[in-house]
């Protein structure tokens, strides 16, 4: 293989071989185009040859055999008008045109190379009495080969999965004080109760406890349906006046911090708590048709004597009512709702190197999601793991450290862990990601397909540039500002978009980047930007020279001073 950089006037040349002997001359060759170019797989030929008037005789062959790198290819066959053979017959007197197009898989050794052509003329037909005419010396039609599309880089993106932390969650404790017929005074023992006595120790615990903050004080009255109406009404909101001052006195009793005591906002009283009544009537032993009755007695009969009588009539516990449901529902009840302030991102960070198995699991999650450490990050989610082993999340992103560490046969055991739990469309990508990176590659493009997340698209993208699908690749890697959007926009033939996608990318300040900068720069023919860039790019990784001495997308700049001193 040849490392010199051919001098070239014009994208086509046009060379004209001229033969010695009168039966074939100044045939004309077109190669387009020129420097040949590698897409997909497979470089295309395209020679058009002209054959002028008269140009060859009547019973005279032309073999044309082009040889590239070192691949001798196809030859193809020319004949005179009386022959009747090859890819093409040419009439004497007006000449004629015949196009070689062929496409052949792509050789390590077409790269820095150029295209031959090799011409034999043979008089009389090609076969066992052949005649060899004349055979032309070795021609050079053409350079060969861009192979930008290999400057495509495997980056495939992987997802993780996220969760919806609340550092501050809401909570409620409640208690009930209970009254007296009729009444609405503070019973003496009231306060003794097992559950009033728990928010006074709640509120002893958490007297100074910053992180508790009381948001809101409900009081809800109430009274049985044993009374007059109206006066219910009264007498719960009675109950609910006595209730907030009994708060009030607890608060002092606890030192708890000075409470805005408009908190208690939500006051109310509420009467006769009938629909209460008639749960506890359900819970009782009385008959269903007995509990129809002595509902319809309470809702129909206001007097007290006369309600009282006709219960009795129909049922012999009305006693039990009166001891066990009656006095449940002469109360106030109090739900005190609070917040409860999670660790800052500080208090997070800090916590999960010291002591991290003292956070609980969404803690432990987002102190993951406030470094860039990977090996902190891999820590963290590591002792999530052993107290949730089958979290589909913790799996999963560790998974995607572990991916990112380069150890693709972890991160796949994590993906396919998780991925069992729920196979989720992000699960499949970061599947396929690995299958990627592993040369796995019909199985990344199957894990890929009908895949809409923005990340699956940017991998398939990868797959379109390696077909040559340029325009594809474009729309599928418009997702992120990456270098492999920028080479599909070059190879789409919008160099100026692919140098704002590389300035724009996270990678623009990389030997790579500046390389294709250089590529697109010398295609806009902004020589100065291209050496420029070039420059950058083989002062950051000067293995590089020896790709740029070799690439054919510098061509034109074989005799620059500035060139040759940088990849010398």
């Amino acid at each position: 293989m040849r490392n010199t950089i051919f001098k070239i006037t014009s994208l086509v040349i046009t060379a004209s071989v001229l033969s010695s002997c009168d039966v074939l001359k100044d045939l004309e060759y077109k190669v387009t185009p020129d420097p040949l170019e590698m897409h997909g797989d497979s470089v295309r030929v395209k020679i058009d040859v002209k054959v002028p008037e008269k140009g060859i005789k009547k019973k005279v062959v032309a073999e044309i055999t082009p040889t590239l790198g070192n691949i001798t290819l196809e030859s193809i066959k020319v004949a005179g008008e009386k022959i009747q053979i090859g890819e093409k017959t040419i009439a004497y007197k007006a000449g004629g045109k015949v196009t070689y197009d062929k496409t052949y898989a792509y050789d390590p050794s077409f790269e820095s190379t150029e295209l031959v052509m090799t011409l034999k003329a043979y008089k009389g037909a090609i076969g066992t009495k052949e005649k060899k005419k004349e055979t032309i010396d070795s021609k050079k039609l053409a350079d060969g080969t861009i192979i930008t599309p290999l400057l495509v880089q495997p980056d495939f993106r992987v997802i993780s999965l996220t969760q919806d932390y609340v550092q501050s969650k809401s909570f409620s404790t409640s208690f009930t004080i209970n009254f007296d017929r009729g009444r609405s005074e503070l019973r003496p023992n009231e306060m003794k109760d097992a559950d009033v006595v728990a928010f006074k120790e709640w509120l002893k615990t958490n007297a100074t406890n910053s992180k508790i903050a009381i948001k809101e004080i409900s009081i809800n009255g109430y009274t049985c349906p044993d009374g007059v109406e109206g006066k219910n009404i009264t007498l719960s909101d009675s109950r609910v006046s006595t209730t907030s001052k009994a708060i009030e006195t607890l608060l002092k009793e606890t030192n708890y911090p000075k409470l805005d005591l408009k908190l208690i906002g939500k006051t109310k009283g509420l009467g006769e708590d009938f629909a209460g009544f008639q749960a506890k009537l359900k819970e009782s032993k009385l008959a269903s048709d007995e509990q129809s009755m002595i509902v319809r007695i309470i809702k129909e009969t206001s007097d007290l004597d006369s309600r009282e009588k006709k219960i009795k009539d129909i049922s012999k516990v009305y006693n039990e009512i009166e001891k066990d449901i009656f006095p449940k529902l002469r109360r106030a009840e109090v739900v005190i709702t609070y917040d409860l302030v999670g660790f800052s991102d500080d208090e997070l960070k800090s916590i999960s190197t010291s002591n991290p198995s003292s956070l609980k699991l969404d803690e432990l999650i987002q102190a993951a999601t406030l470094t860039n450490d990977s090996k902190v990050k891999q820590a963290i989610y590591s002792t999530a793991l052993n107290s949730n082993p089958d979290d589909k999340l913790v799996l999963n992103n560790l998974g995607v450290v572990l991916f990112e560490q380069a150890k693709y046969d972890e991160a796949r055991t994590n993906f396919e862990k998780s991925s069992k739990i729920d196979n989720s469309a992000e699960l499949k990508n970061n599947l396929g990601a690995v299958a990627g990176k592993k040369g796995e590659h019909e199985l990344a493009k199957k894990l890929f397909d009908k895949n809409n997340l923005t990340e699956a698209k940017h991998n398939t993208g990868y797959y379109s540039i390696k077909r040559g699908k340029y325009a594809d690749a474009v729309a599928q890697l418009k997702g992120y500002q990456s270098y492999n959007l920028a080479l599909a926009q070059l190879l789409n033939g919008k160099s100026e978009d692919a140098i704002k996608t590389i300035d724009a990318s996270p990678t623009k300040e990389t030997a790579e980047s500046y390389y294709l900068k250089a590529i697109a720069n010398t295609r806009l023919n902004n020589d100065d930007a291209a050496l420029t860039n070039l420059k950058n790019a083989l002062a950051k990784n000067s293995s590089l020279k020896e790709k740029a001495t070799k690439d054919r997308e510098f061509l034109r700049f074989a005799t620059n001073s500035t060139f040759t001193s940088l990849i010398k």
